[in-house]
């Protein structure tokens, strides 16, 4: 049936600017919110609760630090593999801590990546469920690039610079497609 869904249809990758931007205004809606217009409008002051309320939206650029790190050691681990299995190397082995930990994590994502197919496999049918989660590295990469402009826009704020909000067009919504076109599966 109709769903009301967090993200849009996914753009060619010709639109990803403008996904980078809408992200973008996003993060720095949130994280600008609490930058004197919501601190002394609402009253807010430095109790855990609030606090806790500010860091919790100002968490899509530290999310995005966060993915950059784990990509740039994605490739450095790529690279000292490839140096190991030619023989320029030795071979780590990890303790038990960091082993759990990998285990977690790797069975985590499987975890995401299993609903995401699920979730869409479901509304759109079972090739669009895989090509949702062939776009999980783009999401990240929009998150990433969305992430970074919004921390040096928030820093312009910071220096008491004024937020320029960038316009976009909404074109592909869910709501525009034609009621027989989506798949019943």
């Amino acid at each position: 049936g109709n769903v009301v869904r967090r993200q849009q249809n996914w753009p060619e990758v010709v639109k990803v600017y403008t996904e980078v931007l809408k992200r973008e205004r996003k993060m720095l809606g949130m994280a600008a919110f609490h930058i004197g217009q919501g601190w002394e409008r609402l009253g807010w002051d430095l109790r855990p609760v609030e606090m806790w309320m500010a860091l919790r939206d100002r968490r899509g650029p530290l999310t995005a630090l966060v993915l950059a790190a784990a990509y740039g050691l994605l490739v450095i681990e790529g690279i000292l593999t490839s140096a190991r299995l030619a023989g320029w190397g030795e071979t780590l082995t990890l303790s038990p801590v960091l082993a759990f930990m990998m285990t977690v994590c790797f069975v985590s994502f499987l975890w995401r990546a299993a609903w995401r197919f699920a979730i869409t496999a479901r509304e759109y049918g079972w090739v669009e469920g895989l090509r949702s989660i062939l776009r999980i590295p783009l999401a990240n990469i929009i998150a990433i690039m969305a992430g970074r402009r919004a921390f040096f826009a928030y820093l312009g704020v910071l220096r008491g610079e004024v937020i320029c909000w960038d316009k976009t067009r909404h074109d592909d919504h869910p709501a525009s497609v034609p009621a027989g076109s989506r798949s019943a599966a």
